[in-house]
């Protein structure tokens, strides 16, 4: 029997490929091409959708001038229903949630209904939740100035805070008479995830706290505080030790600080002493001088840098000896010039004499 194309698996398999590519071919027009009239025919047709808009912030309404609300709801969920075409262009942003007027409520617990404020007639809603219980007082304001404190970990070691500015001096503060009379202060506490050697600006929330320590509510004109920090190095005591030059080894020096002994300096490390240079290269008496601090370097100094010190000079123990023996020896000749001047003068001649105590000493008696 002649066998013929279709006898073959591969050319079987290939017919049935180009099959099966045609139909998908086919069909995906057929549903992109129903998409399409779909979509047209929605272009000339209104549909009704619901959609939920979530985290809608809530406001107060309307209510008497000295009174203050508690307990209000921060969010709100709002499930809108209408037009596809108006819904679309509705945003968490364009629409307004708030509690309905509080005008002429007495003080106590109520409970009142939010709205939704900035809606087209043709939209329903429904927030989450519908109604809320809120406290209503007779409101307090006060006006306070803002404090800080510093946290410890705030500097790094030998570093420290030389200057704090607020951006805000002071808030004016609203609660329920109850809340103010607890009321002690208002301030921000300065802290940094790291240790600090620069100085820097940041934003701290605002605290309102009792005697105790313990938050309130109360509400601030402002909720965020700017803090600019100064950060310098550590202020520090150093002592003053004289450093002198061109000292000669005939003198004995002593010094002697004048005007002060310590000074007040900025390093990030320990500093205990400063040198005080001072020349005394050309003086050979005592006296006054002018010796200058030396700064090294990475430390801050202020103050003046000229220093009296006082200079007290003695001769060497050295040169005192050698003095002392140049005396003697001139005292020494000064006598024996003396003896033969005597000597010379009686006609006589006397000899040098080893030992003073063996020549004869005639007295007045035998003399005559």
């Amino acid at each position: 029997m002649k066998k013929t194309a279709f006898d073959n698996k591969w050319f079987l398999m290939f017919i049935s490929l180009v099959c099966a590519v045609f139909l998908y071919a086919f069909v995906s027009t057929e549903n992109t091409n129903m998409s399409m009239r779909i979509a047209r025919n929605q272009e000339f047709a209104s549909v009704n959708v619901t959609e939920t808009i979530s985290n809608v912030p809530v406001y107060l309404g309307e209510t008497d001038e000295n009174t203050f609300i508690s307990d209000l709801p921060e969010k709100a969920t709002v499930r809108l229903t209408g037009p596809r075409n108006i819904i679309n262009q509705v945003t968490g942003d364009t629409i307004r949630v708030q509690t309905e007027s509080l005008v002429g409520v007495p003080p106590g617990s109520r409970t009142v209904r939010l709205e939704v404020i900035g809606l087209p007639e043709d939209v329903e809603y429904q927030t989450t939740p519908s109604r809320v219980i809120v406290q209503v007082s007779k409101r307090e304001t006060v006006t306070l100035p803002v404090e800080y404190e510093i946290s410890e970990e705030l500097v790094a070691a030998g570093y420290q805070v030389s200057d704090v500015r607020l951006n805000i001096p002071e808030v004016t503060l609203s609660g329920t008479s109850e809340a103010i009379e607890k009321l002690d202060r208002v301030y921000i506490k300065i802290t940094s995830n790291q240790p600090k050697s620069e100085s820097f600006v940041d934003t701290y929330p605002l605290k309102i706290v009792d005697q105790a320590g313990d938050l309130l509510d109360i509400s601030a004109n402002k909720t965020e505080i700017e803090a600019t920090v100064d950060i310098e190095p550590l202020e520090q005591t150093a002592s003053l030790n004289v450093l002198a030059q061109g000292e000669s080894s005939q003198y004995q020096y002593q010094y002697q600080l004048v005007q002060f002994s310590e000074v007040s300096v900025q390093a990030s490390h320990p500093i205990s002493t400063l040198d005080v240079l001072v020349d005394v290269s050309n003086m050979t008496e005592s006296g006054t001088v002018l010796g200058q601090i030396q700064i090294p370097a990475n430390v801050t100094y202020n103050g003046p840098y000229d220093v009296e010190v006082h200079v007290d000079i003695q001769a060497s123990d050295r040169v005192l000896s050698e003095s002392n023996s140049s005396t003697e020896e001139v005292t020494q000749e000064h006598k024996d010039e003396r003896l033969e001047e005597g000597a010379a003068s009686s006609g006589q001649v006397e000899e040098p004499v080893d030992n003073p105590a063996e020549v004869p000493v005639e007295s007045a008696g035998q003399e005559s």
